[in-house]
């Protein structure tokens, strides 16, 4: 399996196909960027769901963390063939993903019955109660296989959840730094608490100005020849492949579970941003998991919205929302996205839809989850409650829940009228003190390249 750069033009993807051209996964995930500042793709996805189509008994008699670990082995171990980690996919995804992502059934007697089933995916479970911890712990294991020619630089950009579970993930690593960039003032309290915590191998920026301006930084420091003679450079945001292929495994799992369970695919509602969770989504369909209509719920923030309307995309200057992690102006991962169907809009939008929520529905989704099911959830979840009502038919409908709602609380509180139990994780970084440098965009740019 060889990776290239997503703006290689049609004709010379055609001229890569068999040859020499491209990487392998572990030389992907070390690099980042294409040398043309493009975002790795696949030469092509792998039909890994087959198999796993024919294993129904065996599939449901293991536990919530062996389905995601073997599963996931199988779609790391596609992904990394001919690669020095193809063989070691097991053990990285049972050290990886060693805490349970549950699929819960949604029930209420105050609703209507609905067409459809409606369920919870929980990705918070991990130990930073956020969904980027599945990513985040993926490429630390992976790398950790991998002999470090030279000390590690781990470079990430975060607009709220990223960047502590890169934290965790790294910390304490040999050989490995990791410095966080994040917008001042535009991450929640305690996200910025698990940003900022650390200390050791850990560095944490508070950048003036906003997310993009932050992944920018990032990607002209993993431009930099300079640079990159000194260290081994490490994206660690959703542009590494790193992050979106372990990414996928939850959905191919869910998928599995529900199809067992009802003989249909299901459809999947994701909060969305960066598009690195709903690209992992996406790639987990085209591997053939029983994977329908995904539907991308986004903030204020319309870049992505407005493709799927118009079919044209501009990049957009970002907006701040209540449901910060997803404000993101320009995402990165658009580029994976059209690539994934070609760059046709038609066949973009033939089974993909996205929406834009206002804050002022952030807040009445949150009131009404509370309400109607019992549901504590973060701005992020919200936005995907809301749009999920949009949705009709009898395919089950599974509703993303990307982070904690105690991360949030000064939002989430007064609006169910009651605290939020933290997690026993969370609760502990929150005690920690705080280590942070405050610098404009040019001084970042300076101390990296």
């Amino acid at each position: 399996m060889k990776f290239l750069s997503s703006r290689l033009s049609k004709e010379d993807r055609v001229k890569a196909q068999g040859s020499q051209s491209g990487i392998d996964f572990q030389e992907a995930l070390i690099r980042g960027l294409a040398s043309d500042g493009g975002l790795f793709v696949p030469e092509k996805i792998p039909n890994v769901a087959s198999p796993w189509l024919n294993q129904k008994e065996s599939f449901l008699h293991l536990t919530n963390q062996e389905k995601h670990q073997r599963v996931g082995a199988s779609i790391v171990a596609a992904f990394a063939e001919g690669s020095s980690l193809q063989k070691t996919a097991l053990s990285i995804c049972v050290d990886a993903l060693n805490f349970d992502i549950p699929l819960k059934e949604l029930s209420t007697s105050t609703v209507a019955t609905a067409e459809h089933s409606l369920y919870l995916l929980e990705l918070f479970h991990g130990p930073t109660a956020a969904f980027k911890d599945v990513g985040a712990r993926f490429l630390a294991s992976a790398l950790g296989v991998v002999k470090a020619e030279k000390p590690r630089l781990v470079l990430v950009a975060t607009s709220g959840d990223t960047g502590g579970a890169v934290a965790g993930a790294f910390f304490k690593k040999p050989m490995t730094e990791v410095i966080i960039l994040f917008p001042k003032g535009r991450v929640s309290e305690r996200q910025e608490k698990q940003l900022c915590a650390w200390g050791e191998n850990i560095q944490a920026w508070a950048i003036e100005g906003s997310f993009d301006d932050c992944q920018r930084v990032v990607k002209q420091a993993l431009a930099s020849q300079k640079l990159r003679e000194k260290v081994e450079l490490i994206s660690a945001n959703s542009i590494s492949l790193g992050r979106l292929i372990p990414q996928s495994i939850y959905y191919a799992v869910a998928s599995l579970e529900l199809f067992f369970k009802t003989g249909l695919s299901s459809r999947f509602v994701i909060p969305s941003g960066n598009l690195g969770n709903s690209v992992a989504a996406m790639v987990a369909r085209a591997m053939g998991f029983p994977i329908g209509q995904i539907v991308l719920a986004h903030n204020a923030n319309r870049a992505v919205v407005d493709y799927f309307e118009t079919g044209r995309y501009e990049k957009r200057e970002t907006i701040a929302t209540h449901a910060n992690a997803m404000d993101v102006g320009q995402p990165s991962n658009f580029e994976r996205l059209l690539d994934l169907f070609g760059g046709d809009w038609n066949l973009a939008k033939s089974n993909t839809v996205a929406t834009s929520v206002s804050d002022k529905e952030i807040e009445a989704s949150i009131v009404s989850s509370f309400r109607d099911y019992q549901q504590v959830v973060c701005p992020h979840t919200a936005c995907a409650m809301k749009a999920a009502k949009l949705l009709k038919g009898a395919a089950p409908v599974v509703v993303v829940s990307t982070a904690h709602a105690a991360k949030f609380e000064s939002l989430v509180e007064p609006l169910v009228g009651g605290k939020i139990q933290v997690p026993a994780a969370l609760a502990e970084l929150l005690k920690r003190p705080s280590q942070v440098e405050m610098l404009s965009i040019a001084e970042a740019v300076s101390r990296l390249v």
